[in-house]
């Protein structure tokens, strides 16, 4: 499947599950930020790192806080063959969750 099919696909899921008639409910940041580190990791499995980094730059807007989105932001790094950047990403990662 292609990278910005599944990445649609995702993102019509998140909507579908958020926003589900009859149920309102307000999604928060860090639930909407998980998403997007989702789509991140879909891109990812397609080897698409800017994808990926460009999804996670969303997510790290709407929650800094998540370790998830640093550890994903080092596995982008590392296929696009900066070794530097992942490992910072990673160190950043393991400084949010030891």
């Amino acid at each position: 499947m292609c990278g910005s099919v599944r990445k649609l696909i995702v993102l019509l899921l998140a909507i579908g599950v958020c926003g589900c008639a009859g149920h309102e409910r307000k999604v928060s940041a860090k639930e909407r930020a998980q998403l997007f580190v989702d789509v991140a990791n879909g891109a990812l499995s397609e080897r698409d790192a800017v994808g990926a980094l460009q999804s996670l730059k969303v997510a790290e807007d709407l929650d800094s806080s998540n370790p998830n989105i640093f550890y994903s932001r080092s596995l982008a790094y590392y296929i696009k063959s900066d070794l530097n950047e992942a490992v910072k990403s990673c160190q950043m990662a393991l400084d949010l969750k030891p």
